[in-house]
């Protein structure tokens, strides 16, 4: 689904210098759109979006600066605005900050590495922290969905931050669906599973084989 952001920017950048192919790639991208934007995630959605309103502005002659969903800046604040922990996750724009929900922290380094740690797949970006909103173990990993929230992710609760980072990061893509391994109980402890996360859905769906020790589920997802 990259390539329709990827042929909207070709879009924007080239309207002044391929005025002969324009026409053709705009009828091209808008049938990809019309046939697939419906079931992309809202994230997706919105940065279609972003990039519709940016032709539109070419084409009025009014195009403006404007931040755009790829330029978002991340920070981490308190919780509570009282200045003490826990600490959230937030978006800044200018001196606004709005908190995202569920992407809790117990300091301010923990935040910091969490969105330095965090991983975009396929256009879904994903993040890990507390897993029960208090700053505290276990942790999970979410996906930053639309609006200002965290949507986590079922089964991927771990007993330390960075064993939610690696999780993440040993993550294998096929098609559409992000494999990796999971506590079977959702309790950071073994037995573990193979889970398959819906990249478009956010849905996690189990395996029926479960294993003693997490590089030996590693090891399956990786044979797939």
């Amino acid at each position: 689904m990259n390539k329709l952001i990827v042929c909207l920017t070709l879009l924007v950048s080239g309207v002044g210098h391929a005025q002969i192919s324009v026409e053709e790639k705009a009828q091209q991208v808008a049938n990809e759109v019309a046939r697939d934007a419906r079931y992309l995630p809202q994230q997706q959605r919105e940065k279609i979006a972003y990039h519709l309103n940016q032709i539109r502005s070419i084409l009025n002659g009014s195009e403006q600066p404007n931040p755009g969903p790829g330029r978002t800046q991340f920070t981490c604040v308190a919780k509570d605005n009282d200045g003490r922990a826990p600490w959230a996750l937030a978006i800044r724009r200018g001196i606004d900050v709005t908190r995202i929900q569920n992407a809790i922290f117990n300091s301010i380094p923990e935040c910091e590495d969490a969105i330095k740690s965090a991983r975009s797949i396929q256009g879904v970006d994903l993040i890990c922290s507390s897993k029960d909103n208090d700053g505290r173990a276990p942790y999970d990993m979410g996906i930053l969905g639309d609006g200002a929230r965290l949507i986590k992710i079922q089964k991927s609760a771990v007993s330390t931050m960075a064993s939610c980072q690696q999780s993440m990061r040993d993550m294998s893509v096929y098609r559409d669906q992000a494999l990796f391994c999971g506590s079977r109980d959702n309790d950071g402890r073994a037995p573990f599973q193979a889970l398959s996360l819906s990249l478009r859905s956010g849905e996690t769906r189990s395996g029926t084989e479960t294993f003693n020790n997490m590089n030996d589920c590693l090891n399956f997802v990786r044979q797939r």
